[in-house]
């Protein structure tokens, strides 16, 4: 990436003082504890888990002797979990012409993440806390893991990582997979990455799995699931920040006075005692996941159970789409499992493909919280328009995996 020079001067400020923090923090056992601090700045990043080791005598793991890996890195469970589906595919695709898949290593930013992605990985790919976008602690990174190429995912354009990278390697080896990048800060540019796809053109990766049917629960890979008649959750509200609070509480007003039944997964778990506060403010009704029940609010505290709640639902509303910011999540998801999908005024990040659904009649818009009707879930969306929708990002999907996996062989 090309910086100017007071980018430049900005960047090496803001480094400073993020060494000085998180240094700091690591002093705070507690802080330390939540956020990983210790682990991002100094690792380990390959100590071998339980789940990849073979043991020896003793308790003790041997760490496996490999020359090269490849560096996965997300941000969220989401992005981190498409980057798992990215992980499952090259290592079922890789030719047998050029040796094993190299090891897998995939970093997060988020800690509460951490346990969920290591469990869920289990077989597939080591996960770790994502080293700190420092000079000194990339430079042991690069050391200890060793990556012959790093692959992003979505809008992680970390300038510490691609510049590291770009000195380790002797080509260009960053690649930008389902990207949502629409405009770039002054002075930053995308020339440096050696392969770019953007959710534009070569779809949504999120779909990765089901597209290739690797674990998605579909007798065919692109099978598309049926509505379902009588769903045991009526509405789900998925992936809400504590912004969108007047949408939330709209939406579940009319919902829970019709007697349906209302499941939130909040975007933070951190942020669950806030709805629930504001639920009890609104003389509502709020239960604990897994408890459903007419006319009340189900509150879901654990990370990775949106999938089941979409199994299972009726009506998805997707959250990030009622503020301008951060952006809108994962639409697709829904839409795949037979959900009618509703979002919200904001599609920051998937603007064109929001647009196109909603004018083809496969989502429903809501404009804003103070236009949610009594009946808003009634809207009539149309299953076989949705199917086409989706085959159409399937092909996107697989053209650019396929792309991805000859940069990757080359690079390796």
């Amino acid at each position: 990436m090309k910086f100017s020079l007071t980018a430049r001067i900005a960047l090496w400020f803001a480094r400073v003082c993020l060494r000085l923090v998180a240094r700091g923090g690591t002093c705070v056992p507690a802080l330390d504890r939540k956020y990983k601090l210790r682990e991002r700045l100094d690792g380990p990043w390959c100590e071998s888990p339980k789940n990849l080791a073979s043991p020896t005598s003793g308790s003790q793991y041997e760490r496996p002797k490999i020359s090269k890996r490849l560096w996965l890195h997300g941000a969220s469970l989401g992005e981190c979990k498409m980057l798992l589906s990215v992980a499952r595919a090259l290592k079922a695709d890789w030719p047998s012409c050029d040796g094993e898949c190299p090891e897998i290593l995939l970093t997060t930013q988020k800690a509460e993440a951490l346990e969920t992605l290591r469990n869920k990985a289990a077989g597939v790919c080591r996960v770790a806390m994502s080293p700190a976008d420092l000079p000194d602690t990339l430079e042991r990174f690069l050391k200890e893991v060793n990556p012959a190429a790093l692959v992003l995912g979505e809008n992680e354009l970390w300038p510490g990582y691609v510049e590291a990278m770009n000195r380790h390697c002797k080509k260009p080896a960053v690649a930008l997979v389902s990207g949502r990048v629409r405009k770039l800060a002054p002075g930053v540019s995308l020339d440096d990455l050696g392969f770019v796809t953007l959710q534009s053109d070569g779809g949504n990766w999120k779909l990765l799995d089901w597209t290739r049917d690797v674990t998605a629960p579909k007798s065919s890979a692109g099978e598309f699931a049926a509505p379902k008649d009588n769903p045991l959750i009526d509405v789900a509200l998925v992936s809400f920040h504590k912004e969108e609070l007047a949408a939330f509480g709209a939406l579940v007003s009319a919902a829970a006075s019709a007697g349906k039944s209302v499941v939130l997964a909040p975007r933070r778990l951190e942020e669950a005692g806030l709805f629930r506060e504001f639920l009890l403010s609104q003389k509502k009704i709020a239960l604990d996941w897994p408890a459903v029940q007419k006319g009340s609010v189900t509150i879901v505290n654990r990370f990775g159970l949106v999938p089941e709640i979409l199994r299972s639902c009726g009506v998805a509303v997707v959250g990030g789409s009622f503020v301008a910011n951060p952006g809108i999540h994962d639409f697709w998801e829904p839409l795949r499992e037979g959900v009618k999908t509703f979002v919200g005024p904001f599609s920051k990040g998937a603007e064109e493909a929001v647009s196109d659904l909603v004018s083809r009649g496969v989502v429903a818009r809501i404009s804003c919280a103070g236009d949610v009707g009594s009946d808003w879930w009634n809207v009539t969306l149309d299953p076989a328009v949705a199917q086409a929708c989706l085959q159409e990002e399937r092909e996107k999907i697989l053209n650019s995996y396929e792309r991805l996996l000859k940069f990757l062989l080359a690079t390796v």
